[in-house]
């Protein structure tokens, strides 16, 4: 008898059939991929540092950023919306779009929805259509992909019948704009 040799082969034995069985393909495919995450980040020397030689990324903002009023915040955002001035070329243009697409406009309402202290005018503009869902989706990209500064609030489509019917759709975009005065100043 040659004394130790069929113990670690027994051994041998039950780690794979341990592998095959118990952990399962899934799972050494997990142990192998988690293996050569760990090696790739010890090799690498930790986290972000090949970013190192880039740009320093801009720090998150904060609580107290936040909450500070919109008048002491750099005024970036509100530089690079256009002027109140701008409202009713807006309007004719979306009209525009939607006879173009031959979407029957049913109602249109607007209504302007301001806060106190803000130089922004925000106008809702609340429609209700009546088409096609492919002439109304090529309104809505147009609206967005022309007007940055209009906003999707609502959507909704309705249909009266299951069929090839038009498609009534009630929306509401919000169009942001510069005020034209200050806010609190008598126009």
């Amino acid at each position: 008898m040659s004394g130790p040799a069929p113990f670690p082969r027994l051994a041998g034995r039950r780690w794979r059939t341990w592998l095959r069985h118990g952990l399962g393909l899934p799972g050494l495919v997990g142990v192998l991929l988690l293996a050569l995450a760990a090696a790739l980040l010890v090799r690498g020397g930790g986290a972000g540092t090949d970013r190192a030689a880039g740009p320093a990324p801009a720090a998150p903002p904060t609580r107290a950023d936040a909450a500070a009023p919109a008048a002491t915040r750099p005024p970036t955002l509100l530089a690079s919306l256009p002027p109140a001035t701008q409202l009713n070329s807006d309007l004719a243009r979306l009209l525009s779009w939607a006879d173009a697409q031959g979407l029957a406009i049913e109602r249109a309402d607007t209504r302007r929805a301001d806060d106190a202290g803000l130089p922004l005018l925000r106008i809702d503009l609340q429609l209700r259509l009546s088409a096609d869902y492919e002439a109304t989706r090529r309104w809505l990209v147009a609206t967005q992909n022309t007007l940055p500064h209009a906003a999707l609030r609502s959507l909704r489509f309705e249909r009266e019948q299951a069929g090839d019917g038009p498609l009534a759709t009630q929306l509401t975009l919000r169009l942001h704009y510069r005020a034209a005065t200050a806010p609190g100043a008598a126009p």
